[in-house]
């Protein structure tokens, strides 16, 4: 599964230490300059040390956004640059997927043909994929929404139900 990924998963998952299922998880993944510079940049500007991990994991795969497109789109749906260069990118390198966040960001990126995934959606393919264990992944949920993430009551108990039903068969 190849994707492109915006700064919010990015950091979520350095926050909770599971920057490294990224590259578990997926085959291949891009980030765009402008959510680098939002994630890792301004990060190191502001001594986060989830910026350094961010840093690591993606430092050889960025690529220069179409920067004024990605703000004329950005501006049309009501979204962020770096979400919208996040859709632009993986539309031009022909990648299925993108790895955002944003309620509105996920809907455009359907309306533009690809397949959105969010960062729970990362921790259940790791679990899935039996690189977290039912134990470990509650915890990750967890901190999660402890850092600040916000998920629906009827999304967190859907996460949960499908991490319990993946129980069985770790």
């Amino acid at each position: 599964m190849k994707a492109t990924i915006n700064a919010s998963p990015l950091i979520f998952l350095a926050k909770i230490g599971k920057i490294n299922l990224l590259s578990v998880v997926l085959t291949d993944f891009r980030v765009t300059d402008i959510v680098w510079e939002e994630a890792v940049k301004r990060g190191l500007d502001h001594r986060y040390v989830e910026a350094e991990f961010i840093q690591r994991i993606v430092s050889n795969r960025v690529v220069k956004a179409e920067k004024e497109k990605a703000e004329r789109m950005a501006e049309k749906f009501g979204i962020h640059t770096g979400e919208a260069s996040t859709i632009l990118l993986a539309k031009k390198i022909n990648f299925e997927h993108v790895l955002v966040d944003d309620r509105v960001t996920i809907k455009v990126a359907k309306i533009m043909g690809l397949k959105p995934l969010s960062t729970p959606f990362i921790l259940l393919k790791a679990l899935k994929e039996h690189h977290l264990t039912h134990g470990e992944f509650i915890r990750c949920f967890e901190k999660l929404t402890a850092f600040g993430y916000y998920i629906s009551p009827v999304l967190s108990r859907e996460i949960l139900k499908r991490a319990e039903e993946m129980k069985g068969r770790e």
